[in-house]
């Protein structure tokens, strides 16, 4: 099993979920969500370990938007582990504004941040899987959405 050693970096990578509040302003705000938590866990139970947690989840975005920053974003920044939450908006788009990601180019997308990752680091992936609560009553239909892109 891989576990995160010495002085390695990790990135959390995705949407509203990941941002949660970070500030952009400040390359090494976590936000207040999942990121702080672990971040703030890890950090209790092995602190001798020294490893580095980065935030870069922009809120509204997707799959086309992680690959239009992740030179930048992911790349650049030479992680040791990289996690990947996004997807609720690639299907949430559908119902707000009328403008869907296609299962096709979900996961060609997604496909391809893999791919770019792989071939540019020797990075541990996470990947997380995108769901969705049944409430209100009108995110019960997202799953026709959701469903084939995470299959």
């Amino acid at each position: 099993m891989n576990r995160l050693q010495q002085g390695d970096v990790v990135l959390f990578q995705g949407d509203s979920i990941t941002d949660c509040g970070r500030d952009r302003n400040f390359s090494g705000s976590l936000g207040n969500g999942y990121p702080l938590l672990i971040d703030s866990m890890f950090g209790m139970k092995f602190p001798e370990l020294n490893v580095t947690f980065l935030n870069r989840g922009i809120s509204g975005n997707r799959v086309v938007d992680l690959n239009g920053r992740w030179q930048e974003d992911c790349l650049d920044l030479r992680p040791d582990w990289v996690s990947i939450y996004i997807g609720i908006n690639d299907t949430w788009r559908r119902y707000d504004s009328g403008d869907p990601t296609s299962t096709e180019d979900f996961k060609s997308g997604y496909r391809k941040l893999i791919e770019r990752t792989k071939e540019a680091l020797d990075a541990k992936l996470v990947l997380v899987e995108p769901f969705v609560l049944p409430h209100p009553e009108d995110r019960r239909v997202w799953r026709e959405d959701l469903d084939p892109k995470i299959t």
